[in-house]
């Protein structure tokens, strides 16, 4: 397998070599570039590789100009620290994507996926990669999201409208809708699933068991420079933490 690594942060570039080698040592890294012209000189010089790792933004622009100007059409594992909307794009569109810091267990997720859908059964004939519908679904183009959820309770049916829930939540593995009346009905869905569904604006995911409205959190407060606490309405646990890795993505999306 060729590798391409467009990523114009040098340590986070031999991070990724490192885990990639980690995953499979045979792999091949063909280059690694840094920049949009960079890259669009090395696609026109040379074959299309088997997979790009590609940061999304570089010091030159976004990396999706250099899909406007080369005809190759590689798949592709981004490597980013983007905002939460941008990952909901890229779920929509079946794109692997790796957050930093990049750890050797989501790598490897990645990497089998990959290696299931594009490197196994279309080893002969590569199928081309759908850039142009990511590139659309980032900018707002085809991403379309939930508005109400059927749930039932006793005998009777119940569509709750998205706009009255506060919040959805996992507890012993079964998930809940918190709504403003602080009414309680259970969801027979995942969090992930549940997530790819809402608008990224409105909604966002804290940790492994909340994913809230920014109506519903009362307080935020940081008791260290990496740790938030947060207190959510009619929520049972009375301090809920922001997952580390989503801290940054958090403070984002509340300073918009």
């Amino acid at each position: 397998m060729k590798v391409l690594i467009i990523e114009d942060e040098p340590l986070a570039a031999e991070r990724l070599i490192q885990l990639i080698h980690q995953y499979e040592s045979h792999i091949e890294i063909l280059d690694i570039l840094d920049s949009i012209e960079s890259a669009v000189e090395w696609f026109q010089e040379n074959p299309t590789p088997d997979l790009v790792f590609q940061d999304i933004e570089l010091a030159d622009g976004s990396s999706f100009r250099i899909f406007e100007q080369i005809k190759a059409k590689p798949p592709v594992i981004f490597v980013t620290a983007y905002d939460a909307f941008a990952l909901q794009a890229f779920k929509a569109n079946s794109v692997d994507y790796l957050l930093k810091p990049i750890d050797f267990e989501e790598l490897a997720n990645a990497m089998d996926k990959f290696v299931k859908v594009f490197w196994e059964k279309n080893r002969k004939q590569r199928l081309p990669f759908d850039i142009e519908a990511l590139a659309d679904a980032i900018q707002g183009k085809t991403q379309t999201f939930k508005e109400r959820f059927v749930v039932k309770k006793g005998e009777f049916i119940h569509p709750i409208p998205v706009s009255d829930i506060l919040y959805f939540y996992s507890e012993d593995k079964v998930s809940f809708i918190r709504t403003r009346k602080n009414e309680r009905y259970i969801l027979d869905e995942t969090l992930n699933e549940i997530e790819d569904k809402l608008d990224p604006k409105e909604f966002f995911r804290v940790n492994r068991q909340f994913l809230c409205r920014f109506e519903a959190i009362k307080e935020i407060v940081a008791f260290s420079q990496r740790r938030l606490k947060l207190s959510i309405e009619f929520a049972e646990e009375k301090e809920i933490l922001v997952s580390r890795e989503r801290i940054r993505d958090f403070k984002n999306w509340l300073d918009r």
